[in-house]
């Protein structure tokens, strides 16, 4: 449906880089919504909310084949709880902000196990290794 020449309610939008279907109010992808792109042969995949076009709220994101992040958004940016797994070689769950590592989680990388406080992307802090 269209209002003023804009998409409003659900619907759908594809471009030369993506596909979206979901929620628009005054032609933005705003509310609950699918996109997917494939570029280069990987696929991007972001099932969730958004905010005037910008990914804020809860999702799921699946991009380059075995990679997932599940949590929030915020601005477009991963922010609050999350887990991100990259081509299950390594997992982090616990809380980023504007999508580094931040607070407190568990990070494992290739086997290895750290338990702790992150600032910035680095650990830091109190923290555990094994």
């Amino acid at each position: 449906m269209f209002k003023d020449g804009n998409l409003e309610g659900v619907g759908v939008e594809t471009t030369n880089s993506d596909q979206y279907s979901g929620v628009f109010s005054n032609g933005l992808r705003h509310g609950i919504g699918t996109s997917e792109s494939i570029l280069k042969g990987i696929v991007d995949r972001y099932e969730g909310y958004w905010s005037k076009n910008t990914r804020d709220g809860f999702s799921k994101h699946l991009f380059d084949k075995n990679s997932t992040y599940l949590g929030f958004y915020q601005k477009g940016r991963k922010s609050g709880a999350g887990r991100l797994t990259i081509d299950k070689k390594y997992d982090f769950t616990g809380y980023f902000y504007k999508d580094l590592k931040s607070k407190f989680g568990k990070e494992i990388d290739s086997g290895d196990v750290y338990i702790g406080n992150f600032d910035q992307d680095l650990k830091h802090g109190y923290g555990y290794s094994k």
